[in-house]
């Protein structure tokens, strides 16, 4: 393990930390949710989309954020994550809130990590594609590869990243995928169901079933 292992082994104890401090155990649980689908698909169309950019080695990474990007971005645009949300009327108190924060922020800042080891690992792939690279050799390109290809957890966060490549991305990306559209729908229809109650009881009961405010009784001469 080098100082960018230690540097990444913070990062991920602070992610916990923040779970444990804000609890918030259900929201979290959308959000992993949302990135578990995001990567399944990124993961397993990348190399299609890539491909359609030319035979550059950088073109796959930049197609998997792009589609990343995209979907992170229709799914909270659309409101999908509120109507989730909406829809559940479970929700976690005192120490399960905060313990399954604990986990879950753990594992969000994990995938977080990967992600940035994938652009790092990248990158050291492409400098030890130079010419002028040497195994054996100084400088601070070569330094900067040592240092990436010597992390002792580089291949264990950028796997928990590619883990979601076929089958395995496809069929939990379409199960996670239709789960959330059917938190989403349900979401809308009890939001739906709500305006309207809210909508009856703003009328309230009509005017000639109130009483007279002197109580119905006739005035005194």
């Amino acid at each position: 393990m080098n100082w960018l292992d230690a540097i990444f082994v913070v990062f991920l104890v602070l992610g916990a930390l923040r779970g444990l401090l804000t609890g918030k155990l259900l929201p979290l649980l959308i959000v992993s949710a949302i990135w578990i689908m995001s990567l399944a698909l990124a993961v397993n169309f990348e190399d299609q989309l890539g491909s359609t950019f030319g035979d550059y080695h950088w073109y796959p990474l930049l197609a998997f954020f792009i589609i990343l990007i995209v979907i992170q971005a229709i799914i909270y645009w659309s409101g999908i994550p509120l109507m989730i949300l909406k829809s559940i009327s479970w929700r976690p108190r005192g120490s399960m809130d905060m313990l399954g924060g604990i986990f879950i922020s753990a594992f969000i800042t994990a995938i977080y990590i990967g992600l940035i080891w994938r652009i790092l690992w990248e990158i050291a792939r492409a400098v030890a594609r130079t010419s002028s690279f040497t195994a054996e050799g100084s400088g601070i390109a070569n330094a900067y590869y040592k240092l990436v290809e010597g992390s002792a957890l580089r291949s264990g966060f950028i796997d928990f990243v590619d883990w979601y490549e076929p089958p395995v991305g496809v069929i939990l990306g379409s199960i996670i995928a239709a789960a959330l559209v059917g938190l989403a729908v349900a979401g809308r229809l009890r939001e739906e169901r709500d305006y309207a109650e809210s909508e009856i009881e703003d009328v309230g009961e009509p005017e000639s079933s109130r009483e007279p405010e002197n109580g119905g009784g006739t005035e005194s001469l």
